[in-house]
């Protein structure tokens, strides 16, 4: 009976020491519930098919006193913008995840004075911050103007109001025609159709410049 006891005693310690040694032996993971991930925010199908330029267009523009400007489609790029923060605080962790964020750009280059560059873009609109913030109810749509002297047009907006025929109040007659659009950029009034781009803008010197179909 002593024996059986002893017995029972000494399996006892012995189990309780190996479970102090495996608890000794594990190590603490400082990456516990923080693991790497990366989050990919992409311009929307629907925005996407509603870009009127291929990238490789040939746009032309006359101004109100009779200029005229041709603007050739150099390409469309596809850039991804990265943002990467730790996963945790913990210094002894080294995971890191990564928000990306889709902005589609296309350039239109000429060798007017008054007007030689055009640059169009289409992202996927974030708020910076640690992480950033994605806009998710539209994509930013961006627009950019330069002459022989530097940019004179440079502003964005939201598709969401570009894409809603509905808020086309305004208009101008070409060749004939009526073409329907919303001016986007107050500043600069950009007469804006997803159909056509852009119909007609107003330059830095006031000079009014029409889309020539």
């Amino acid at each position: 009976m002593m024996k059986t006891r002893f017995y029972f005693i000494l399996i006892f310690a012995i189990g309780i020491s190996i479970l102090i040694l495996i608890n000794r032996c594990t190590k603490y993971d400082p990456c516990e519930g923080h693991p790497s991930q990366t989050y990919n925010y992409y311009v929307s199908d629907s925005n996407k098919s509603k870009i009127p330029y291929t990238g490789t267009d040939t746009l032309v523009f006359v101004s109100d006193s009779g200029d005229i400007t041709t603007l050739y489609g150099t390409g469309k790029q596809t850039l991804i913008k990265t943002f990467s923060e730790q996963s945790t605080l913990n210094p002894d962790c080294g995971n890191v995840s990564y928000w990306n964020f889709e902005r589609i750009v296309m350039t239109f280059t000429g060798t007017s004075i008054k007007l030689n560059k055009f640059v169009y873009s289409l992202s996927y609109d974030y708020v910076s911050g640690s992480p950033p913030t994605p806009v998710r109810q539209s994509n930013g749509l961006g627009f950019e103007f330069s002459s022989g002297i530097g940019v004179f047009i440079s502003c964005g907006t939201f598709t969401i109001y570009a894409n809603n025929i509905a808020d086309y109040t305004d208009s101008v007659t070409i060749n004939g025609y009526v073409y329907k659009g919303i001016n986007l950029c107050d500043s600069s009034n950009v007469l804006y159709n997803y159909n056509y781009g852009i119909l007609r803008f107003i330059d830095a010197n006031k000079e009014i410049w029409t889309k020539k179909f």
